[in-house]
């Protein structure tokens, strides 16, 4: 290193910043220890006819069974067991489950009430996280479990199978021995001190690599071979950067496969895909336009990894935090991302660390070469040429011909998540950005939209239609994250934390809001809500906000200004900058857009977290309201209000509200959904606040909220709470994990109704409620509903209450083509939009 130091500082100073960055990662594994818990299982292997051909001890009541069970080298976390239980909704009693010792000792136990277990399905027993109980394989131990006043008039049972392998041993039933063995496997956590071996080795490799004398190298193969002209002119240290240089699309594709989970065994494997062929093909070009900008192979390729790494990471996150990969639609609200990007913590998993380790490693070994002068004006000026034809190439392969989908390669458009690993991040990517584009329907025409459109007239105003006719004030509220978790499945609280909404009957209408998101996005059931359109036609996770919004558009702002209200503002206490709103709120009939600094300016600020409360935002409501009555008295009053206080990121990055109400469920473990849970308390809390003093104003007044989409918590706790993967939800379910609460209160007489629906019919439906005036597109809508109830992103549900995925063909089909013509026409084809359709005359 001394002589190195002599003749070349510059590359002595790579060499030391190299070492740092490998010592900096040794330091980083050990940090991040407590990630390096690798899941084992205990289970005796069975035929997949053995498995759906179960003995099934019935028994109703009280029972005992005993399963003896060899242990295994680590922590035992949970167990899954196989039941009978046909109709557990009705069925009653509980079921618990001890593990023993050869001695009889109880050394942890969970229980399950009979209704949460699902009949064949594998049911999950978690023990209790505040006590380690380590077994060995060496010991023999007990499962008890134990039924307690179990009654389900259709039957109950427990799996049992002939199988016992080396780990099952005697199984009794109350004492008695019985045949076979428990439908029964143990999950255990142990410490993976292999993965953490593994990653030093690379970092020890790294470490060698960085060390290697690539100048005595060369000078022995001189002497080898004197004489040799090739002999005079090698340079190893050139040889490896251009070996780094043509590999470094190759560890792309091998970084982004490790942050998808892939092995490198896996990663061999996929070699010859064409799924790797054309992530391969992705990081080329993107290498080829890198070096012709930078001219040095050798930062080229370090870019190009540190680009890789980063969108990655950020892709690692994003699916962390909603359950979905990012897409080319997010590149549309990343303003909006980065608004609320403080609000998560940031932590990685194995697969994470091991992303980290593979860049690191990468990095310093490229680091460490010696750097070349670039090509010379020749060479540059092909290397331009080849980028050009590069991109034309990638333009024609995934956006102008069908080359992708001939080869087999398939996009999950609705649930990306499906294939996004599969097909490999840089190829998921691009082809979410070729759904970007919103296709005419097939056979559109204006004139067959205007066809459609017949007999729907808009009715005429003259602008004063609403102090004459005395119609309601209407307050709109989008209320962020409100949602009923008792959609998706049962579960026991301490208390109810919606009572004041469960309890609103007395002229209430309420039910399910259907919407086309799940834990982020909120604007788009904003843009279903405000303008009747619906994200079924749109691509996935598109935002129109950002997209489509740029001209005059038809909403229900619009309607409530043509007929004289007064106010017609939005509120939203948080950031302007969010989702486009000021330039779309204008384009939608709004005068004003009041954000978190107008209710710093009044002193409606009070705090949930690091939030704006809901009790502040609605104190604002009742405050515009009272000086908007003393402005401009006769004129009723419109709003349309988003709040913020129940935002995701509930693990306490932005605080902390005390859980007072607990769940209780057996099944049901999430400290996110607790604090979600009484931050909706506090929503329900203010909402009363709200209604209680407008039941005090003379002036009859509309109030609507709705939630915009269920709360971002762990996939975990809801694919417990629904029983069934989130990632591989029947519609029915998948629809109910789409739903929120809506609620329509009035200080005055109106029908007490149910009434479920998705969000685009909710503004025509109170349109028609308070007795305004509609565009002839609410009443197409109005008729719309009675036929096709719901329809949104996920589903759509016919007047037969069936639920159906959304490209699914049934006697609606019809129907939902001639909404996707007017909607089109409404949206897209502005030049021949019929305004005296969509506005009011």
């Amino acid at each position: 290193m001394r002589k190195l130091w002599e003749n070349d500082k510059a590359q002595f100073v790579r060499k030391i910043i190299a070492l740092l960055l490998v010592v900096f990662g040794m330091i980083f594994v050990v940090v991040n220890k407590d990630v390096y818990y690798s899941r084992h299982k205990s289970k005796v292997s069975i035929s997949s006819e053995a498995v759906a051909n179960p003995i099934v001890v019935s028994f109703q009541g009280d029972k005992v069974f005993e399963q003896e069970f060899r242990g295994w080298n680590g922590q035992l976390k949970y167990s899954m067991i196989r039941f009978s239980n046909q109709g557990n909704q009705s069925a009653t009693g509980l079921i618990t489950v001890n593990i023993l010792d050869k001695d009889r000792n109880v050394l942890t136990t969970s229980s399950r009430d009979v209704s949460t277990i699902m009949t064949t399905k594998q049911c999950k027993f978690e023990y209790d996280k505040d006590i380690d109980v380590i077994l060995s394989n060496q010991e023999m131990y007990i499962m008890q479990v134990i039924a307690t006043g179990v009654n389900n008039p259709q039957g109950f049972g427990i799996f049992t199978y002939p199988q016992k392998g080396n780990l099952y041993g005697t199984l009794t039933e109350d004492g008695t021995p019985i045949e076979g063995r428990l439908g029964a496997t143990y999950f255990y956590s142990y410490y993976n001190f292999r993965v953490v071996r593994d990653m030093y080795i690379f970092f020890i490799l790294a470490i060698l690599f960085i060390c290697i004398p690539f100048g005595k190298i060369d000078e022995f193969i001189r002497n080898k071979f004197s004489g040799k002209t090739w002999a005079e002119k090698v340079d190893t240290n050139k040889i490896v950067t251009r070996i780094f240089f043509f590999a470094s699309p190759f560890l792309c594709v091998m970084l982004a496969d490790r942050f998808n989970g892939y092995f490198v065994a896996q990663m061999l494997d996929r070699i010859w895909s064409w799924g790797f062929v054309l992530n391969l093909f992705i990081y080329v070009v993107i290498w080829f336009v890198l070096y012709t900008l930078i001219n040095r192979a050798q930062y080229a390729s370090m870019l190009l990894l540190i680009i890789v790494f980063a969108a990655t990471i950020a892709n690692y996150y994003v699916w962390e935090f909603r359950g979905c990969p990012i897409l080319a639609t997010d590149l549309q609200s990343a303003k909006t991302a980065m608004n609320v990007a403080a609000n998560f913590s940031y932590k990685l998993d194995l697969t994470g660390v091991w992303g980290v380790v593979y860049i690191i490693t990468f990095t310093s070994m490229l680091l460490s070469l010696k750097g070349y002068k670039g090509a010379g004006l020749k060479r540059r000026g092909l290397m331009l040429i080849l980028s050009i034809a590069a991109v034309y190439l990638f333009n024609f392969v995934f956006f102008q011909s069908d080359f992708v989908k001939n080869r087999g390669i398939k996009a999950e458009v609705w649930h990306p998540q499906v294939r996004y690993a599969k097909n490999g991040t840089a190829l998921s990517f691009v082809l979410s950005w070729s759904y970007t584009k919103v296709e005419v329907p097939k056979g559109y025409t204006a004139k067959k939209a205007r066809k459609a459109m017949e007999g729907y007239e808009s009715d005429d105003v003259s602008g004063d239609e609403a102090s004459k006719e005395n119609m309601p004030n209407v307050i709109a509220i989008m209320n962020e994250s409100l949602a009923d978790f008792t959609y998706d499945g049962k579960i026991q609280l301490t208390e109810d934390y919606l009572p004041f909404i469960h309890s609103l009957s007395e002229d209430t209408i309420k039910g399910k809001l259907y919407v086309s998101i799940e834990g982020a996005n909120t604007a788009n059931s904003e843009f279903e809500f405000l303008t009747g359109n619906t994200m079924a036609f749109l691509p996935y996770r598109c935002i129109p906000y950002n997209l489509y919004i740029n001209d005059e558009t038809a909403a229900m702002t619009q309607n409530m200004k043509a007929t004289g209200y007064y106010g017609n503002n939005a509120y939203h206490p948080y950031l302007f900058s969010g989702w486009n709103r000021t330039n779309v709120y204008p384009l939608m009939g709004f005068d004003n857009f009041y954000a978190d600094r107008y209710y710093y300016e009044h002193g409606n600020d009070d705090l949930v977290r690091n939030y704006i409360s809901d009790k502040s935002d609605f104190q604002q409501i009742i405050d515009d309201y009272k000086a908007a009555k003393s402005a401009k008295g006769d004129a009723p009053f419109y709003l349309f209000n988003v709040t913020m206080q129940n935002h995701g990121g509930y693990d306490g990055k932005r605080g902390y509200v005390d859980t007072k109400i607990k769940i209780t469920s057996d099944n049901l473990s999430s400290d996110e959904a607790e604090q979600y849970i009484n931050l909706a308390k506090m929503s329900d809390d203010a909402f009363k606040m709200l209604v209680s003093y407008f039941q005090t104003v003379d002036e009859p007044t509309l109030i609507v909220m709705f939630g915009d989409h269920q709360p971002p918590v762990e996939n975990s706790f809801y694919s417990d709470l629904i029983g069934k993967d989130v990632s591989n939800l029947p519609v029915e379910k998948q629809a109910s994990w789409y739903a929120t609460p809506y609620i329509i209160w009035a200080n005055y007489d109106i029908e007490e109704q149910e009434l479920d629906m998705s969000a685009n019919y909710l503004s025509s439906y109170l349109l028609q409620l308070a007795g305004m005036k509609l565009t002839g597109y609410n009443k197409y809508l109005l008729d719309l509903q009675k036929e096709i109830p719901v329809i949104s992103a996920v589903c759509y549900q016919g007047a037969d209450g069936k639920f159906h995925e959304i490209d699914e063909k049934t006697k609606y089909t019809k129907k939902i083509e001639e909404y996707k013509m007017i909607q089109y026409n409404n949206l897209f084809d502005i030049e021949n939009r019929n305004n005296a359709f969509f506005f009011l005359q």
